[in-house]
């Protein structure tokens, strides 16, 4: 396989249910588009079917991989493993628990596409009509809406740079992606998306995650300050 164009990284934590439409939908539409691709599914050493299917799945979707964090549960720690391992120009994120990927991938690959001067480093599938933006702009500083409709695009240049600092064990490494990326000042793009793909999340959930990211960017844990960008 000449080096893909685009890698499309999976989380994954018990995601047995998710996974197979989610596989086929994006590995559907990323054949049709017609270019170079891989689809990395990193596995948080998920205790029930995931692995077994991604293995299972292997004969029937092109150029799927999977890669595991050292740690059950630890997503962040997945995807640290996943986006090492990822070799496209462009690394998109996507949660299995979206009922058409496949859509999602055209939003965001169309958004790279569009930006032939690769002037943005991160494209964010967000719901800016969502409560919890509100309190990511207060907390965070994040002004590009809900990134926790978990998809988003990241520039390979810059890939490795962000999710090398992801500490967080939850699904709150989602906001933590996003939180570090703009607190390094990379150029981000908000991709508005239909609200009736994102994931279901309970507000009190996001906040203690974004109460944790706030007090480490608070305390430099990401190693972020004076920070040569």
């Amino acid at each position: 396989m000449n080096k893909p164009l685009l890698s499309v990284v999976i989380p994954a934590y018990q995601s047995g249910r998710d996974l197979p439409l989610t596989l086929i939908d994006a590995d559907k539409f990323l054949r049709e588009a017609g270019f170079e691709y891989e689809i990395v599914v990193a596995d948080a050493k998920s205790a029930d079917q995931t692995a077994d299917i991604v293995r299972r799945f292997s004969a029937l979707v092109r150029n799927l991989k999977l890669f595991s964090g050292e740690a059950a549960g630890h997503c962040g720690q997945a995807l640290r493993a996943g986006i090492r391992n990822a070799s496209g120009e462009f690394v998109a994120l996507l949660d299995p628990i979206f009922s058409k990927p496949g859509e999602i991938l055209s939003e965001l690959s169309s958004a790279f596409a569009a930006d032939k001067a690769r002037v943005f480093d991160v494209f964010i599938a967000a719901n800016v009509r969502n409560r919890n933006s509100f309190a990511a702009k207060s907390l965070l500083g994040v002004k590009s809406g809900d990134p926790f409709f978990g998809a988003a695009g990241f520039n390979r240049r810059r890939a490795d740079e962000v999710f090398s600092k992801i500490r967080l064990s939850g699904p709150g490494a989602f906001w933590e992606v996003i939180a570090v990326a703009n607190q390094m000042g990379l150029k981000i793009k908000t991709v508005d998306l239909d609200a009736e793909q994102m994931r279901p999340r309970g507000f009190f959930e996001d906040l203690g995650s974004m109460l944790r990211i706030a007090y480490g960017l608070r305390r430099d844990v990401y190693h972020l300050k004076n920070k040569n960008n």
